[in-house]
């Protein structure tokens, strides 16, 4: 809205969303992409990091993606942020740290 006030909130539904918990969700700046992390879909760990993309023609949201080893692991990993140069990410995961803590990673997507 151009007074810059909120609209409702709205569920995007039961392609995203599972009987699990979804947290963390990032909207890329290309104004199409989700990031998200999810307990739910095809988890290799607890949370994973997932993507889906809209679909305006459909109005639906793509089947979440699963971002994968090395971004993914058996841990927590959460928050993923994606920058807008497209290569350099960062997120939060407790894989390497003591119990109930959390660590920012950052890494950088190799294009082959």
């Amino acid at each position: 809205d151009i007074k810059g006030e909120w609209g409702l909130a709205k569920n995007v539904g039961a392609d995203i969303n599972t009987k699990y918990n979804e947290e963390g969700v990032f909207m890329h700046p290309d104004g199409k992409t989700m990031y998200f992390s999810s307990q739910g879909h095809n988890s290799i760990g607890g949370y994973d990091i997932f993507s889906s993309e809209w679909n305006a023609g459909a109005k639906s949201w793509s089947a979440p993606q699963n971002l994968g080893l090395p971004v993914n692991s058996p841990a927590e990993d959460v928050y993923f942020i994606r920058c807008k140069d497209g290569e350099s990410v960062y997120f939060s995961s407790d894989r390497s740290t003591l119990p109930g803590q959390m660590e920012i990673f950052n890494a950088r997507i190799i294009k082959h």
